[in-house]
């Protein structure tokens, strides 16, 4: 998580520094609105494994300060060009253009572009650190992390949200591996871990904070199980 820590940070101080002077054209029509952050709750036990309390709180860092600074966005007037609304920003010589297009069924496809100057000082290249995909009430959510070097999709993120859960499910790029957090409203949750469509780890949880956890190799044969209080 920590290329999106700094992606947020970076439009944090362009958003702080162009409140009072942005100037772009009033849309006919109203922007949409940014997605709302979500945060899951770990299981409450000071034994809980590390795998789950890392997965968690990086999850829960990136919304937080997701949050912080979409409620800043939110303030400024976009500019209109066709059905997309763009907010251009500039921060110490780096361009950021974030894009909202509305789709069908209320959905609105989101991308986050920066230009950063070369090491000479010339205009470099802008090129996507994100695109994403939201519906309508923002209970379904799906974001891609672009790697600045290869202009390749990194990391993707979906998050899904019912009246009594979270689901987050994470994916890598550069390995086959995903996880997977379930939150429920309760206090109970699962991980699961997969290599590919191969479960390797998976942990359930109690409203309590105690749990159960499994692990397994590639070819499916138990490593290790065993609980915590």
């Amino acid at each position: 998580m920590k290329q999106y820590t700094i992606i947020i940070l970076l439009l944090a101080f362009a958003l702080l520094n162009n409140c009072s002077d942005e100037k772009s054209t009033e849309p006919e029509k109203k922007a949409p609105q940014f997605p709302t952050p979500v945060t899951i709750t770990a299981p409450q036990s000071a034994n809980t494994p590390a795998k789950i309390d890392s997965a968690i709180n990086s999850f829960n860092g990136f919304m937080n300060l997701a949050q912080t600074y979409l409620l800043t966005i939110s303030q400024l007037q976009p500019s209109t060009a066709g059905n997309r609304y763009i907010w251009s920003l500039e921060f110490q010589a780096t361009a950021i253009r974030i894009i909202a297009e509305p789709a069908a069924n209320d959905n609105v496809k989101w991308q986050l572009y920066l230009t950063t100057p070369n090491e000479d000082g010339t205009p470099g290249q802008e090129h996507k650190v994100l695109e994403g995909n939201t519906n309508a009430d923002g209970s379904k959510q799906t974001w891609y992390f672009y790697d600045e070097q290869t202009n390749q999709v990194a990391s993707e993120m979906n998050i899904e949200r019912s009246s009594d859960s979270v689901i987050i499910t994470t994916k890598t790029s550069d390995s086959d591996l995903t996880q997977v957090i379930t939150s429920n409203n309760d206090g109970t949750g699962k991980f699961q871990e997969y290599s590919g469509d191969k479960l390797l780890y998976e942990a359930i949880w109690n409203a309590d904070g105690s749990g159960t956890y499994k692990q397994w190799n590639e070819i499916g044969g138990l490593i290790e199980e065993g609980s915590w209080q």
